[in-house]
C-alpha cells in the first residue's frame, strides 16, 4: 500500500479494530463539530454593539412589565393612592383580575394561567439572546430551568414600590404590603419578594440594562 503511494498513517489506520475506528471517528467528528460551533458563536458576538441591541430588543419585546410600562402605574399609585383587598393566594402583580376562587386545583389553574404567558416571555427572550440557540438542546433545557425563576423576579421588581410599601398588579390595582401577610408561608415569600426587589430597584437601572442583566442571568456558566 505505502509502494503505489498510501501514506503510513492510512495504512495504520486501515488496520484499527472497527470497534476502536468507530470510536475515532466519532470523537472526530465531535472536534469537528466544536469547532464549527466555535465558529457559529464567534460571529454571532464579534459585532458588540449588534449583540448589545438584539439583547436590549428581545427584554422590550418579551417583557409586559418594563420600567417605562410600569413608570405611569407606579406614579398615579403615589399620586391618587387606592388600595385594594386581595387574598394572600392572589396576592400576584401578574395576576391582572383578582377574583375570589374555591378548591385546590381552580386555585392552581389560576396560576398557571397568571404565570405562563410571563414565562413563556422569558424562554422566548432566551431563545433570541445571540449565540443562545448554537448550544445543545440539553443545555438549553438546564439553563432555562434555572434561570426562568430568577430573570422572572428581576422583570417584576419594578412592580413593587418600596416607597408605598405597595405592590402593582398588571391591571393598574395596588396591594398594600401589610394586607397580603396572613400566613407565616406568605409573609416569607412577600417580604422576600419585597427585600430583593428594594435593592434591586435602589440600582435604578434602566430597561436596557435590566434586559443585559437578565441575558447574563440566563447564560449563567455555574448551572449544575
Amino acid at each position: 500500500c505505502i509502494a503505489v503511494g498510501m501514506s503510513r498513517d492510512a495504512v495504520r489506520f486501515g488496520r484499527v479494530p472497527k470497534r476502536e475506528k468507530a470510536r475515532i471517528l466519532a470523537a472526530m467528528q465531535q472536534s469537528s463539530n466544536s469547532r464549527t460551533l466555535e465558529k457559529a458563536v464567534t460571529a454571532e458576538l464579534e459585532d458588540e454593539q449588534r449583540l448589545l441591541a438584539t439583547v436590549v430588543r428581545a427584554h422590550i419585546d418579551t417583557c409586559d412589565f418594563t420600567r417605562d410600562k410600569v413608570e405611569p402605574m407606579l406614579q398615579r399609585a403615589r399620586d391618587h393612592p387606592s388600595y385594594t383587598a386581595c387574598p394572600p393566594t392572589l396576592a400576584c402583580p401578574l395576576n391582572p383580575n383578582p377574583q375570589p376562587l374555591t378548591g385546590q386545583q381552580e386555585l392552581l389553574q389560576d396560576f398557571s394561567k397568571r404565570f405562563s404567558p410571563a414565562i413563556r416571555g422569558v424562554v422566548e427572550f432566551a431563545k433570541r439572546i445571540p449565540g443562545f440557540s448554537l448550544l445543545a438542546q440539553d443545555d438549553q433545557v438546564t439553563l432555562l430551568k434555572a434561570g426562568v425563576f430568577e430573570v422572572l423576579l428581576v422583570r417584576l421588581a419594578c412592580m413593587f414600590d418600596s416607597q408605598t410599601s405597595s405592590m402593582i398588579c398588571l391591571n393598574g390595582q395596588v396591594l398594600k404590603r401589610d394586607s397580603i401577610h396572613n400566613s407565616s408561608n406568605a409573609r416569607f415569600l412577600m417580604d422576600s419578594m419585597f427585600d430583593f426587589a428594594e435593592r434591586m430597584n435602589a440600582l435604578r437601572l434602566s430597561d436596557a440594562e435590566i434586559g443585559l442583566f437578565c441575558s447574563v442571568v440566563v447564560i449563567a456558566a455555574d448551572r449544575p
